[in-house]
């Protein structure tokens, strides 16, 4: 069922096509966090390990929120790892966990690319 949200099919068109890799970067940075969040354990660093778990909770809400919006607009949702693989800006690095130190370092840096990237999908859809 498509719903009408008073903008014009090419613009729906536009914004919808970058839904699927926003949702693809937020999973990498959910998978990241969660990753951080289980390596992060001992009692010198609890107040992060609360933080890293709030985000991931707040990132699936936000992850489901887009996906359904991509299904509103009478899209598939992408969903599977594969595909996330596939349409994400963000890498992985090398399969390596990154030393204590360098783990806020690689988040914030995620969250950075994540955001340029935004914006310039954003400034190339108006």
């Amino acid at each position: 069922m498509k719903y009408s949200i008073g903008l014009p099919n090419k613009h729906v068109q536009q914004s919808t096509s970058l839904l699927p890799s926003l949702c693809a970067d937020k999973m990498i940075l959910n998978a990241k966090t969660n990753t951080f969040h289980w390596t992060e354990s001992d009692e010198s660093v609890r107040e992060l390990h609360k933080q890293y778990q709030e985000q991931y909770v707040e990132r699936g809400e936000t992850n489901d929120q887009i996906a359904e919006r991509i299904v509103t607009v009478d899209e598939q949702a992408i969903g599977t790892t594969k595909e996330f693989l596939a349409s994400t800006r963000l890498h992985d690095a090398n399969n390596e966990y990154p030393k204590r130190n360098d783990i806020l370092k690689e988040l914030s840096d995620n969250y950075e690319k994540a955001i340029i990237q935004l914006r310039k999908d954003i400034a190339t859809n108006k």
